[in-house]
């Protein structure tokens, strides 16, 4: 990719980029590559992942930020800095390519799916309307806590006003061959949550997953119970800034053609909302949470 201007941040989506399904499995097989099997999603998909995937993403990450018109392909650095930016501290200038994975997933899904993802920067999902950064973390022993590591490698505290409490599961980072080089854990982006938090978008009473759309607060579930009044049978378990409509799984076989469907629903949703195709679903979503098919 010679674009001729600095790279700051590589954006992908999961499944159809990072993760595949069924149809391309025996493809890939047959070519030898090695498959990771993702988890099951809450829709019971189960997806593969290659381990050149993985490979390739971290080399993404060890990328300097840098004018790249001269490089014959953006995952591999000049060999002249090849040497000195075999990992991040060794760039002179301290700024390496930010790798972000956004997905319509769930947000249990995520969690799941973390170990067997690529290590990334930033992970956001449902739609983007959550965001989670790793936070370094002192390797686990015989059980204990952990506390964070913050930037000068000193112990840190785990609150943190703007970022609020990281997540208790500790997730073990992997470099390009696969071995164990750190531990994290995910904290929430509650700057961003406040805003898809707002009325006029998600709403506060969603995140959880599991209180009834009947009872949240927000114009997303506004229109969700708009479109179950109309007929239409929505998926929001465990959602809290997004709702997904499955095609087979409609009552009506009407509400499955392709002109209903694909054309007249997502024509549905009010200024204030987008939506988005994924794996023969439509996601709905605040418009400022960033997702979208291009």
């Amino acid at each position: 990719i010679n674009t001729g201007k600095p790279i700051h941040v590589v954006f992908s989506d999961v499944d159809g980029t990072l993760a595949h399904y069924p149809a391309l499995v025996q493809e890939y097989s047959k070519k030898g590559k090695k498959l990771l099997k993702l988890p099951p999603s809450s829709t019971g998909m189960c997806g593969v992942l290659s381990l050149e995937t993985l490979s390739l993403c971290s080399q993404i990450r060890r990328m300097p930020v840098t004018n790249n018109e001269n490089h014959d392909s953006f995952l591999e650095a000049p060999k002249s800095v090849q040497s000195v930016n075999a990992n991040k501290k060794s760039n002179a200038a301290g700024k390496t390519v930010k790798f972000v994975i956004i997905s319509g997933m769930r947000t249990r899904t995520l969690l799941q799916r973390i170990p067997f993802l690529p290590s990334a920067d930033a992970y956001c999902c449902e739609g983007g309307g959550r965001i989670f950064y790793q936070i370094p973390v002192g390797k686990p022993k015989n059980g204990e806590t952990t506390s964070i590591i913050d930037d000068s490698g000193e112990e840190a505290d785990v609150e943190n006003k703007t970022m609020g409490t990281a997540l208790p599961e500790i997730y073990e980072s992997r470099n390009e061959e696969g071995a164990v080089q750190g531990h994290f854990r995910l904290q929430e982006d509650m700057e961003w949550r406040k805003i898809m938090g707002h009325v006029s978008a998600a709403g506060p009473d969603g995140y959880d997953g599991i209180v009834d759309i009947q009872k949240r607060d927000g114009l997303l579930w506004s229109f969700a119970r708009k479109l179950v009044k109309m007929g239409w049978v929505i998926d929001y378990s465990g959602y809290g800034t997004c709702f997904r409509v499955h095609r087979g799984k409609q009552l009506h076989k009407a509400k499955q053609s392709k002109e209903i469907f694909d054309v007249e629903l997502p024509n549905l949703k009010p200024a204030g909302l987008a939506c988005s195709t994924n794996l023969g679903c439509v996601d709905f979503y605040p418009d400022r949470s960033g997702k979208k098919n291009w």
